[in-house]
């Protein structure tokens, strides 16, 4: 059956940062990679091309950790496909809660669409917005791409919101999934309607796996 392959990969780690008493914060667009979390890329590259799992073309998000990530992916994939900073990809634009000490999250029950009450008079994008541009970029690449291997390096809400649109259409309200893990690849086969007809997660430790459908 003719179609294409997706990578969705999300970035590797990156250091935590903290504030008071070790208390988490929660990232902004610019924090890097750790040294673990470039370890993870190359790992993970290799046991994809050791697969014959490699892309022609990697789109990433602009954010720091995630554009790092796929430039380490370019290094080690075979061909070195090209890396496109696609903005549409981005993690979601939520500076209410850039550096801001995790607990507070707490107060909106998780939910980092949601204004920060700590910082009223800074607003983000919500979530209808972050799925809009994501799913319609999403599906723009796919149509532009009816074969081959494409990656995604992104983050784990896009990536989660990807998941709930291959679950629900595009009849489904907007709505994030669980994702997979930082430093993994998520492999779709994608036939030529969009629709998955098979999946694998591959981790920077070479483990392979078909994702559990929820």
């Amino acid at each position: 059956m003719e179609g294409r392959t997706v990578l969705l990969i999300r970035h590797g780690s990156v250091d935590s940062l903290a504030v008071g008493h070790g208390v988490p914060c929660i990232y902004g667009p610019h924090e890097p990679l750790s040294t673990h979390g470039m370890h993870q890329s190359i790992r993970l590259a290799e046991n994809l091309a050791n697969q014959g799992i490699h892309p022609d073309l990697i789109f990433s998000s602009q954010y720091e950790r995630a554009y790092q990530t796929a430039n380490l992916l370019h290094e080690k994939f075979p061909g070195h496909p090209p890396v496109i900073p696609d903005a549409q990809f981005n993690g979601a634009r939520t500076p209410q809660w850039d550096h801001r000490p995790a607990t507070e999250l707490g107060l909106v029950k998780g939910n980092f669409f949601a204004d920060n009450p700590m910082t009223p008079d800074i607003h983000g994008e919500t979530l209808a917005h972050a799925y809009e541009r994501v799913i319609s970029e999403y599906k723009r690449v796919l149509e532009s791409h009816k074969s081959g291997s494409i990656a995604i390096v992104t983050h784990d809400e896009v990536i989660g919101m990807i998941l709930h649109y291959l679950k629900t259409g595009d009849q489904g309200t907007p709505g994030v999934e669980s994702s997979i893990e930082k430093g993994e690849a998520l492999i779709l086969s994608v036939n030529t309607e969009g629709k998955v007809i098979d999946s694998q997660v591959v981790t920077p430790e070479g483990v392979a796996h078909h994702k559990e459908k929820k």
